[in-house]
Protein backbone atom coordinates (compact mmCIF):
# COMPACT_ATOMS: atom_id res chain seq x y z
CA UNK A 1 0.00 0.00 0.00
CA UNK A 2 1.41 3.68 -0.66
CA UNK A 3 1.76 6.48 1.62
CA UNK A 4 -0.72 8.08 -0.03
CA UNK A 5 -3.31 4.91 0.71
CA UNK A 6 -2.32 4.49 3.67
CA UNK A 7 -2.59 8.49 4.43
CA UNK A 8 -5.84 8.01 3.10
CA UNK A 9 -7.30 5.51 4.79
CA UNK A 10 -5.71 6.58 8.43
CA UNK A 11 -7.27 10.35 7.98
CA UNK A 12 -10.80 9.33 6.20
CA UNK A 13 -11.20 6.63 9.19
CA UNK A 14 -9.88 8.93 11.89
CA UNK A 15 -12.48 11.65 10.94
CA UNK A 16 -15.45 9.05 10.35
CA UNK A 17 -14.84 7.62 13.92
CA UNK A 18 -14.87 11.12 15.37
CA UNK A 19 -17.98 12.29 13.82
CA UNK A 20 -19.61 9.13 14.47
CA UNK A 21 -18.19 9.17 18.36
CA UNK A 22 -19.74 12.95 18.92
CA UNK A 23 -23.26 12.08 17.42
CA UNK A 24 -23.97 8.85 19.57
CA UNK A 25 -22.51 10.57 22.69
CA UNK A 26 -25.06 13.87 22.32
CA UNK A 27 -27.58 12.34 21.52
CA UNK A 28 -29.82 14.67 24.22
CA UNK A 29 -28.15 17.42 21.32
CA UNK A 30 -29.55 16.15 18.79
CA UNK A 31 -32.92 15.23 19.51
CA UNK A 32 -32.85 19.76 20.86
CA UNK A 33 -31.71 20.22 17.12
CA UNK A 34 -33.97 17.83 15.32
CA UNK A 35 -37.04 16.54 17.56
CA UNK A 36 -37.38 12.79 19.19
CA UNK A 37 -37.71 10.86 15.53
CA UNK A 38 -37.90 11.92 12.03
CA UNK A 39 -39.02 8.93 9.47
CA UNK A 40 -39.93 7.17 12.69
CA UNK A 41 -36.54 6.66 13.54
CA UNK A 42 -34.65 7.40 16.32
CA UNK A 43 -32.91 10.65 15.84
CA UNK A 44 -28.99 9.47 16.51
CA UNK A 45 -29.82 6.59 13.59
CA UNK A 46 -31.05 9.48 11.56
CA UNK A 47 -28.17 12.05 12.43
CA UNK A 48 -25.88 8.82 11.73
CA UNK A 49 -26.96 8.30 8.39
CA UNK A 50 -27.20 12.23 7.29
CA UNK A 51 -23.99 12.66 8.41
CA UNK A 52 -22.40 8.79 6.78
CA UNK A 53 -24.30 10.73 3.57
CA UNK A 54 -22.49 14.24 3.99
CA UNK A 55 -19.17 12.40 4.86
CA UNK A 56 -19.30 10.08 1.34
CA UNK A 57 -16.57 12.92 -0.34
CA UNK A 58 -14.52 13.03 2.28
CA UNK A 59 -11.91 9.81 1.23
CA UNK A 60 -12.42 11.21 -2.39
CA UNK A 61 -11.11 14.67 -1.05
CA UNK A 62 -8.44 13.11 1.55
CA UNK A 63 -6.99 11.25 -1.38
CA UNK A 64 -6.39 14.62 -3.55
CA UNK A 65 -5.32 16.30 -0.35
CA UNK A 66 -2.93 13.88 0.41
CA UNK A 67 -1.45 13.81 -3.37
CA UNK A 68 -0.93 17.58 -2.48
CA UNK A 69 0.97 17.26 0.97
CA UNK A 70 3.04 14.42 -0.23
CA UNK A 71 4.37 16.21 -3.33
CA UNK A 72 4.68 19.32 -1.02
CA UNK A 73 6.95 17.59 1.28
CA UNK A 74 9.07 16.24 -1.68
CA UNK A 75 9.32 19.56 -2.30
CA UNK A 76 10.82 20.78 0.39
CA UNK A 77 7.49 23.22 0.56
CA UNK A 78 6.50 24.66 4.15
CA UNK A 79 3.78 22.45 5.82
CA UNK A 80 2.77 24.88 9.18
CA UNK A 81 -0.23 26.08 10.05
CA UNK A 82 -0.72 28.47 7.47
CA UNK A 83 2.03 27.76 4.89
CA UNK A 84 -0.49 24.69 4.23
CA UNK A 85 -2.92 26.91 2.81
CA UNK A 86 -0.78 29.00 0.52
CA UNK A 87 0.49 25.55 -0.94
CA UNK A 88 -3.07 24.53 -1.63
CA UNK A 89 -3.70 27.16 -3.37
CA UNK A 90 -0.42 27.60 -5.38
CA UNK A 91 0.89 24.22 -6.25
CA UNK A 92 -0.77 23.65 -9.23
CA UNK A 93 1.19 26.76 -10.35
CA UNK A 94 4.36 24.86 -9.57
CA UNK A 95 3.46 21.09 -10.20
CA UNK A 96 0.79 21.17 -13.24
CA UNK A 97 -0.04 17.35 -13.19
CA UNK A 98 -1.62 18.12 -9.41
CA UNK A 99 -3.62 20.54 -10.61
CA UNK A 100 -6.73 18.00 -10.84
CA UNK A 101 -6.18 17.37 -7.41
CA UNK A 102 -5.75 20.98 -6.09
CA UNK A 103 -9.40 21.75 -7.28
CA UNK A 104 -10.60 18.76 -5.61
CA UNK A 105 -8.99 19.57 -2.01
CA UNK A 106 -9.92 23.43 -2.97
CA UNK A 107 -13.55 22.20 -3.41
CA UNK A 108 -13.78 19.89 -0.63
CA UNK A 109 -12.43 22.95 0.97
CA UNK A 110 -15.31 24.95 0.55
CA UNK A 111 -17.54 21.73 0.90
CA UNK A 112 -16.93 21.55 4.12
CA UNK A 113 -16.88 25.43 5.22
CA UNK A 114 -20.55 25.37 3.82
CA UNK A 115 -21.43 22.44 5.58
CA UNK A 116 -20.36 24.80 8.70
CA UNK A 117 -22.02 27.65 8.03
CA UNK A 118 -25.18 26.31 7.19
CA UNK A 119 -25.26 23.89 10.53
CA UNK A 120 -24.20 27.80 12.26
CA UNK A 121 -26.89 29.34 10.52
CA UNK A 122 -29.38 26.61 11.62
CA UNK A 123 -27.87 25.94 15.01
CA UNK A 124 -28.53 29.68 15.43
CA UNK A 125 -31.98 29.86 14.38
CA UNK A 126 -32.78 27.03 16.80
CA UNK A 127 -30.97 29.20 19.59
CA UNK A 128 -28.47 25.86 20.08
Amino acid sequence: MSPRSKGTLMVAVLLYAALIYSVLTERTFWTDAFGPTALGFPMPWVVTAAVTLLYLPAPWIVWHAMALVLQARAAGMPLGHLSILYTLFTIGRRFPALRRSQYVAVGGLCYFIGLMAAWIYYANSRGL
